[in-house]
């Protein structure tokens, strides 16, 4: 691994300066991909693991055919999901304004009752 000196944090101290050097690093491609042999690829798949390469283009788009059907029923129920929960939702918000509209309507009546004054019986009516 290679090494380079870079000058950093310069300081003046009176007439003097001096320079701290550190040292970084550098890392290659090679510190971080190891060496591949195509050999060891080959003994590590196997038989079955090369098949499999070599039948791939084949098999994904068969399988992406399969899949379309799948991928069209899900979104479907997805959509009968949110339809459905946009009806209740709207349940709910007219549920809670009901709700509100008779407490205020109850609050009204007992406000009014409150400051109202007292009418006198008058007999005989």
């Amino acid at each position: 691994m290679r090494s380079l000196a870079i000058v950093t944090d310069r300081v003046r101290l009176g007439m003097k300066g001096y320079e701290q050097v550190k040292e970084v690093n550098i890392m290659t491609l090679k510190d971080f991909v190891p060496h591949i042999d195509l050999k060891d690829i080959a003994e590590d798949l196997g038989v079955p693991g090369i098949t499999a390469i070599v039948l791939l283009p084949v098999l994904i788009p068969a399988a992406g055919k399969a899949a379309k059907p799948l991928a069209k029923a899900t979104i479907k129920g997805g959509i009968v999901l949110y339809e459905q929960g946009k009806g209740v939702i709207a349940n709910v918000g007219e549920t809670l304004e009901d709700l509100i509209a008779e407490s205020q309507a109850e609050l009204a009546e007992a406000k009014s009752k409150t400051l109202a004054p007292p009418q006198p019986e008058v007999a005989g009516t």
